[in-house]
């Protein structure tokens, strides 16, 4: 719908995002590590990584200070929230 209306937009995507009282992913940070060293995984692991709280802010400053061109849209998934940096 953005994208047929020619809206500007940066959407971000996270997958989850740790932070207070939302710790129990961490324990399955030991399947996400087996499932990196299985090649057809890796592609999985990475789209649906773990993130906190900072990355998630620092995703968000960084979409709304730096925004697409006039009617373009800019997708930020989990490894491009992982990549932003002020």
């Amino acid at each position: 719908m953005i994208r047929e209306a020619g809206l500007t937009a940066s959407i971000v995507r996270p997958w989850y995002v740790l932070g207070p009282g939302h710790w129990w992913p961490k324990l399955i940070r030991p399947l996400y590590k087996l499932a990196d060293l299985i090649p057809p995984l890796q592609p999985m692991v990475e789209r649906l990584g773990l993130l906190n709280i900072e990355q998630m802010v620092t995703a968000m400053t960084y979409a709304v200070e730096n925004p697409p061109p006039n009617g373009q849209r800019r997708i930020y998934d989990v490894p491009a929230i992982r990549r932003a940096r002020l």
